[in-house]
Formats: C-alpha cells, sequence, structure tokens
C-alpha cells in the first residue's frame, strides 16, 4: 500500500465520521451544530442541550477533537506498517496445527475425496477408452466408406469407358454406313442422271419414230383411199401381194355399199394384227437398245423402223410373216 492510498483511505474514514455524526444529530432533532465547533468565532455562549443528549455531545466533542487531533503519518511509519501487514499477512498463510479431533475429520474427508477421485479417474480412464474405441471404429468406418467409394468409382469409371468405345465403335460403324449410303447415293444420282439423259434420247428418237410412221401411215391412208396399190408397189412375195391385195380389196369394199361383212372383219383383224407387230418389234428394239448402248439403239431403231414404215413403193411390213 503506497502513501497516497492510506492517506486517501484516512480522509475516507473521516468523512465517514462526520456523515455518521450529522446522522445522529438528525435523529436526535439537533438543529444548533455550534457546539461541535471547537472555534465559535463569535464566541457565543453554547446553548443547553436537553439532558439526553449530554451524554452524544460529550462523545461527539470527543471524536472531532481526536479527529482534529489526527496527524499525517509519515512515510517510515507507513512503510512499517506495511512490514507489519505483509509478515501478518505470511503468519496467517502458514498451516496451523489441528487438533486431534479434527485431525480425523479431516483424514476422513481426504479418504473420501481420494474415493472419489479413484472413481473419477476410472470414470475418466473408462470414457478414455470408450472415446479410444469409438475413434477406431469411426476410422474403420471412415477407411471401408472410403474404400467403397473408390470402388464405386472405378467400376463407375471402367463402366464409362466400356460405354464410350461401345459407342464409338458403334459411331465408327454408323459413319462407315453413312459414307456407303452417301457414295452409293451419289452413283444412283448419276445413274439417274444418265438414265433421264438416255430417256430424253429415247424420247426424242421415239416422237421422231412415231411421227414418221404417223406420216407412212397417213401416205398409206391417201394411196388406199385414191386405189393406187399396184403388184409392182407391194413387192415380189406372193404372200405379201395377197395380203396388200385383200387390203385393197377391204379398203374398195368399205366403198362399196354392197361388201361382204364377214370379209371386211377378216381384214380389219389382220390389219390390226399386223400393226400390234409393228408396236412389238420397236418395243423390243428399245429394251435391246438399254443393254446395247444408245447409239446402236438409235441405229438399230432407225432400221427397224425404216423397215416396219409404210411405204408407197415398198413391202407392207410384216408381210413376210403373214
Amino acid at each position: 500500500m503506497t502513501d497516497d492510498n492510506y492517506l486517501n483511505t484516512q480522509q475516507q474514514k473521516n468523512m465517514k465520521l462526520h456523515a455518521n455524526i450529522e446522522k445522529l444529530m438528525r435523529e436526535n432533532n439537533v438543529e444548533d451544530l455550534a457546539f461541535l465547533s471547537p472555534l465559535n468565532e463569535d464566541n457565543k455562549p453554547q446553548q443547553t442541550l436537553p439532558p439526553s443528549l449530554t451524554r452524544h455531545k460529550n462523545e461527539f466533542q470527543s471524536k472531532l477533537e481526536s479527529i482534529n487531533k489526527v496527524k499525517l503519518p509519515s512515510k517510515v511509519e507507513l512503510k512499517s506498517k506495511r512490514l507489519n501487514a505483509d509478515s501478518n499477512r505470511l503468519n496467517s498463510s502458514l498451516p496451523k496445527e489441528a487438533s486431534p479431533r479434527k485431525q480425523l475429520v479431516i483424514e476422513e474427508e481426504n479418504k473420501k475425496l481420494k474415493m472419489e477421485v479413484d472413481n473419477l479417474n476410472r470414470m475418466i480412464d473408462s470414457l478414455k477408452k470408450s472415446i479410444t474405441a469409438k475413434d477406431q471404429e469411426r476410422k474403420e468406418l471412415s477407411e471401408e466408406f472410403k474404400d467403397k467409394e473408390r470402388r464405386m468409382f472405378k467400376d463407375h469409371d471402367s463402366n464409362l469407358a466400356r460405354l464410350k468405345r461401345e459407342y464409338d465403335h458403334r459411331i465408327q460403324n454408323l459413319q462407315l454406313k453413312i459414307d456407303e449410303k452417301s457414295e452409293k447415293e451419289v452413283q444412283l444420282s448419276h445413274r439417274l442422271d444418265r438414265i433421264k439423259e438416255e430417256s430424253l434420247v429415247k424420247d426424242s428418237i421415239i416422237q421422231k419414230l412415231n411421227e414418221e410412221v404417223v406420216k407412212k401411215e397417213n401416205d398409206y391412208k391417201k394411196l388406199m383411199d385414191n386405189g393406187r396399190y399396184t403388184k409392182e408397189s407391194l413387192g415380189e412375195d406372193s404372200r405379201g401381194r395377197k395380203f396388200d391385195d385383200d387390203e385393197e380389196e377391204l379398203y374398195q369394199e368399205q366403198n362399196d355399199e354392197s361388201c361382204d361383212q364377214d370379209t371386211y372383219l377378216d381384214v380389219k383383224a389382220r390389219l390390226e394384227a399386223k400393226h400390234k407387230r409393228n408396236e412389238a418389234i420397236v418395243n423390243h428394239v428399245l429394251i435391246k437398245n438399254e443393254s446395247d448402248g444408245l447409239d446402236d439403239d438409235a441405229n438399230s431403231i432407225s432400221g427397224k423402223a425404216r423397215s416396219t414404215r409404210f411405204s408407197p413403193m415398198e413391202t407392207m411390213p410384216g408381210s413376210e410373216s403373214l
């Protein structure tokens, strides 16, 4: 404790003492406090107090005098008091010898405390063992879970790799098929273009042949209408001449109102059969052209057409077969 602290404590004690005095005065209805002042400036005579307060007056006065007589302690005194307080504190902290009865009680308490401590230590040991076992179990479960998770991920990765290889193989096969189909499509497209070109050429040839056939048929009809068919123009084949004579007879009988109906129908049927044979020859030539080539087809069709066309100076087509 320092000197300043000691002075502060003494002042606080004095203030508490003055507060107690004022409290006592208020409780005893003492209003005149002039008797408390040892040095009265006016030197007024002290007022008479009630008998009940005479004793309090004397006590208060003595306390005030003692307070006023109090002097501040010197530093040496404060130091000595501090040393005494420290020594007293050390002496109070030293163990004191207890009585036998207290010693027995203390020993019993110590035994109980020791037993409790032992129980607590055993509980602590058991808890430590259980905690260790739980930690070991947790570690084993954690390792097992990690192993299971690793196996799952490994299986998943292997399945993904297998599926990837399988689908890559399928994709490659499909791509090859697509490429093959595309190549075939290109080939078929080129072939279709060639067929279209050939068809156009054949259509033009057929159109020309048809136009020529129609022209020859018209010429033939004109000749038949005019009655100018002769045996020399029908050729040297007797069967052809006979057939042409029948045709001439047919056309002549058409103009005759009294012609035989059966003869007319017979000649008409033979003419239709001849016309169908001509169409069959043309179709056969067209089919043959598809395998032999466009140029050869055109030449053969032209030759066949010339051999099957009606001409006023040539034999009718199919007369040899008739």
